[in-house]
């Protein structure tokens, strides 16, 4: 379910969704750690990202911590906003964070990227581990009027508060978590 600021622009609503969603990252990585291997998909969508990490600092410290164990755990995250820049993203001093991302550049932003795009209708770039490619959005205007059936929401687990912390369980992996 959707999760937007209150009527009176208050983010507090995202910033307890940000906790709930730390508290099921910690609660799955700790089934992970007992040796389960199979979770139910959990993709967070979250919209002008920089905007939200200057009211929701936490919002930062989700992503950083998706993009290292989300994967594993099988949750991932679409995030969107107006920079590309790690700082705006709450991720300053975690550059390599970025490795773990695809960065999808659409108008202008995609012909500064690939100019051989000028004169789309609908340039896109898609980046991703320092590999640049066109994307076809054909298709795409007559998705943005289909409605999401309700039934396909993920809904967090009831479960006991979990006190906020910036500590996640430690966790070894074999592998890295690119491509949340």
């Amino acid at each position: 379910p959707a999760t937007t600021v209150s009527p009176d622009g208050d983010y507090a609503p995202i910033a307890a969704k940000v906790e709930e969603l730390l508290a099921e990252l910690r609660r799955r990585i700790g089934l992970l750690q007992q040796g389960q291997k199979d979770f139910d998909r959990l993709t967070v969508v979250a919209d002008e990202v920089p905007n939200t990490i200057a009211e929701v600092p936490r919002l930062g410290f989700l992503i950083r911590r998706l993009a290292q164990y989300g994967r594993h755990v099988g949750m991932h995250i679409i995030g969107m906003g107006q920079s590309d820049r790690v700082g705006s993203w709450g991720q300053e001093g975690y550059g390599d964070v970025a490795e773990n991302f695809a960065t999808v550049y659409l108008g202008s932003k995609a012909i500064q990227v690939m100019p051989e795009l000028a004169g789309s209708d609908w340039p896109a770039v898609l980046e991703w581990n320092g590999k640049k490619e066109a994307l076809s959005l054909a298709g795409v205007r007559e998705l943005t009027h289909k409605p999401i059936d309700p039934g396909r929401a993920f809904r967090l687990p009831e479960a006991a508060a979990v006190p906020a912390t910036t500590e996640t369980p430690p966790i070894e992996m074999a592998t890295h978590a690119y491509g949340c």
